[in-house]
Order: structure tokens, then C-alpha cells, then sequence
């Protein structure tokens, strides 16, 4: 009788291991299968930056390019992420937002001398989706969205 409970309580632990292992399996392999989808969805999406097309006073080269981030930020300020020495740039001038929908907006924020999209000026705080080819013109400084 005590052999057969202790021979039921071992079966049972084995059983009990046995499930906890297949489930940790389980949960590596789904892990791993997103990391993997992941990785090849930043593989496929090109990267989206800024080129530089008219330099103005900025001491940056035409052609020169810069990726976007999740916000990426434009100013005369060195704290920006693009900082640009033109006279006519605010120390925080304009600001590119990435959102979840993978399209990019361009918001002025406030800034003394506006910001041009296409050669149109955009209204100060109010995001304006950008595209492919688009033209922003800070100042002096042009820059296409590629």
C-alpha cells in the first residue's frame, strides 16, 4: 500500500515536470517566432530620413541625410536631433512624429519664422502627414523626405 502511494506520488511529479517543461517549450518557440517576424519586418521597411537639398547656413552638405526616429526633433538648439546653425530656424522648430501606423507627421512647434511642406506654410502645433518626396523647408534649409 505505501509503495503504491509513493510509486503515484513519483508518476505524478514526473507529470507535473513533464507539463511545466512542454508549456516553457511552448512559450520559447512563441518567443522566438516574434523575434524572428520582427526582424524580418525591419529588414523589409526601408528606412525613412530626411536628405538635405539646399544647405543654406546650416554647415551640413547636400545630400547629406538623416533617419528618422520615433520623434525626431529640429532646431537651431545642438539639443535637437537635427541641429541646424541657421539664423532663421528657432532653437526648437519643428518636430517629426513616427506613429503607430508607420506614417510620419510634421508639426511646427511654434516657431518665429514657420515651417514651409511643398512650399505651403503649416499651421503652428497642427500635425501634417508627410510623404515620400516631400520638401521642408526650415529657414534656409531644405530637406526631402526619401
Amino acid at each position: 500500500m505505501t509503495l503504491t502511494l509513493f510509486l503515484i506520488r513519483i508518476l505524478m511529479l514526473v507529470l507535473l515536470y513533464g507539463f511545466l517543461l512542454v508549456l516553457a517549450w511552448g512559450v520559447y518557440q512563441d518567443l522566438r517566432r516574434g523575434d524572428m517576424a520582427l526582424a524580418a519586418q525591419r529588414q523589409q521597411r526601408p528606412k525613412t530620413r530626411l536628405v538635405v537639398v539646399a544647405s543654406g547656413d546650416s554647415g551640413y552638405a547636400v545630400g547629406q541625410g538623416f533617419p528618422l526616429g520615433t520623434i525626431t526633433t529640429i532646431g537651431r538648439d545642438y539639443s535637437n536631433d537635427i541641429a541646424l546653425s541657421d539664423s532663421y530656424a528657432s532653437a526648437k522648430h519643428a518636430r517629426i512624429d513616427h506613429e503607430s501606423d508607420g506614417r510620419f507627421w510634421l508639426v511646427d512647434v511654434g516657431s518665429s519664422n514657420g515651417t514651409m511642406l511643398n512650399g505651403q506654410q503649416i499651421r503652428p502645433n497642427v500635425p501634417v502627414p508627410l510623404d515620400g518626396g516631400d520638401m521642408i523647408r526650415i529657414g534656409k534649409v531644405e530637406l526631402r523626405v526619401s
